[in-house]
């Protein structure tokens, strides 16, 4: 394996791992959502967790 094989393998596992962290962050904001949907914040905090998802 070259040195560029190498590089590219770990950007991959990188890349993959950062995809499955914003899965989970997103779910533990959908929760947070639903738990704080009662107290009228929820179209606030659902804005910010889709302008965190295109920036993403």
């Amino acid at each position: 394996m070259t040195l560029g094989q190498a590089l590219r393998e770990s950007e991959k596992e990188e890349f993959g791992i950062s995809l499955i962290n914003i899965q989970e962050g997103l779910k533990l904001s959908l929760k947070k959502a639903s738990f704080i949907k009662s107290k009228g914040i929820y179209s606030e905090l659902l804005r910010k967790i889709k302008a965190g998802i295109f920036k993403a």
